[in-house]
């Protein structure tokens, strides 16, 4: 018995990663978190990221509590960054600029601060 294969049907392509970052395969979870700005990239392990809120506006931010820093970022249709945080699974953020398509997630900036 043989396997007959189909030329007519092409193979699945893999979905293009997204702009702003990275999130792990479906059932695999984040080791680290790492943000980059242009040049420059600071990771932190995964159990460093202690909380996380999303606040609605113009830019939307979400700010992320990573050991004694804060990590906040700013953009647009931040949830999906959010989501991935929430399943574990995100593996890095970059940040893009406003040059992205006005419907896709977007990171404008990254702002690393000391927390109080």
């Amino acid at each position: 018995m043989s396997l007959k294969h189909s030329a007519e049907k092409q193979p699945a392509a893999r979905p293009a990663a997204p702009a702003w970052g990275r999130v792990a395969k479906e059932g695999e979870t984040a080791r680290t978190l790492c943000f980059s700005v242009g040049e420059r990239s600071v990771s932190y392990p995964a159990d460093a990221i202690a909380r996380w809120e999303l606040s609605p506006g113009k830019p939307e931010s979400l700010v992320i509590m990573a050991g004694h820093e804060t990590v906040t970022l700013l953009g647009r249709k931040l949830a999906t960054i959010r989501d991935a945080l929430n399943a574990g699974r995100l593996l890095e953020v970059k940040q893009q600029g406003d040059n992205s398509a006005g419907n896709e997630t977007a990171v404008s900036e990254i702002r690393f601060a000391v927390a109080d």
